[in-house]
């Protein structure tokens, strides 16, 4: 009977190899004194699994990638943060604009068409202003001087000149 099995690998089947009934290998169990110790296993028959060597190159790259992961989310925050301070910039500047504007329009009322360049002047420079820790020692003495004046100028003053003008 192999014949019809042409070009295919066969192997010995446990069938083929069916021992003489008498011989020790026929029997399931063995019967009588037994050389090793019952429950272990025989050390020289047993193999270890051989271990998967790692290739280093991946677990670099693997290590490479969690490193990236990490970088880009830290550039999203601070592209997020930074989103939201240039926003915070915006919305000064135009808040800052919108006053200057409102300045601008109210020393156009006040002179009636088109204030002198001082009056002008002194209105975007009261926008501008910067916080007094923020001054150098020259721009706050002449803040001082500007606001001494003020008080001089308004010390002065004669309500009842105003009113003749008028």
């Amino acid at each position: 009977g192999l014949g019809n099995f042409k070009g295919v690998m066969l192997c010995n089947r446990p069938a083929d190899l069916v021992p003489a009934k008498g011989s020790e290998a026929a029997q399931p169990f063995r019967v009588g004194a037994v050389s090793e110790q019952v429950g272990l296993r025989d050390m020289k028959k047993q193999t270890a699994q051989p271990v998967k060597p790692t290739k280093e190159v991946l677990t670099r790259h693997a290590m490479w990638l969690q490193q990236l992961e990490a970088q880009v989310q830290v550039q999203k925050k601070e592209v997020g943060a930074e989103g939201e301070l240039e926003q915070r910039k915006h919305d000064a500047i135009k808040e800052q604009c919108a006053r200057q504007r409102r300045l601008v329009q109210e020393c156009k009322e006040k002179y009636g068409g088109a204030p002198p360049r001082a009056a002008l002047e002194k209105a975007v420079a009261a926008v501008k202003q910067k916080p007094l820790w923020a001054m150098s020692e020259a721009e706050l003495a002449r803040f001082e001087d500007e606001g001494e004046d003020l008080l001089d100028w308004v010390e002065g003053l004669d309500p009842e000149e105003y009113i003749k003008d008028l």
